[in-house]
């Protein structure tokens, strides 16, 4: 770390990633630090929810801690999944393979429209991500049911506001 600064050096990230890349204990030994309490399905993207909201605030000194518990959680998902597939449970397994899929697509979602923003790296619009999932919801019929025509309107909406689209202003 340079001194004042708080911030890792890069190089101590670059190790514990090959840790997870190539030695066989970073897979086969679960993590334990973060707590994994136990809850429904919806807990895990409320935990990136809230840990979005923070990454938001640029006074919020949870984000990190925030995400490396919904990591935690994720984690934990794919233990369950790895477990149900030893069992040849192959609907739970599927069932847990979905959860960790729309937490990952919320995350890169999410991320990819905080990057939107100016001054970041912006490889792609706001605009880009929300008519992508405006698109899939047409495609798919979604935007005419009525469980979801909140959502659609929401993604429709932010499309129609200019402001939010140029200056990068929070939905």
């Amino acid at each position: 770390m340079s001194e004042g600064s708080g911030v890792i050096r890069y190089g101590i990230l670059s190790a514990v990633m090959d840790y997870y890349q190539n030695v066989p204990s970073g897979i086969e030994t679960a993590h334990t630090r973060h707590f994994q309490g136990r809850g429904d399905e919806s807990m895990p993207m409320q935990r990136l929810g809230r840990a979005l909201s923070n990454a938001c605030d640029s006074e919020a000194k949870a984000t990190y801690s925030r995400f490396a518990i919904w990591g935690a959680d994720i984690n934990t998902i794919a233990h369950e999944a790895i477990d149900a597939v030893s069992v040849d449970n192959k609907k739970v397994a599927m069932q847990k393979l979905s959860l960790i899929l729309k937490n990952m697509r919320a995350f890169i979602d999410c991320f990819s429209l905080l990057d939107s923003q100016p001054g970041y790296m912006q490889f792609e619009t706001a605009a880009d991500i929300l008519t992508e999932i405006k698109q899939r919801m047409e495609d798919t019929k979604e935007n005419k049911a009525p469980q979801y025509e909140d959502i659609y309107m929401r993604i429709c909406d932010a499309l129609k506001n200019e402001d939010f689209i140029e200056t990068g202003e929070q939905l």
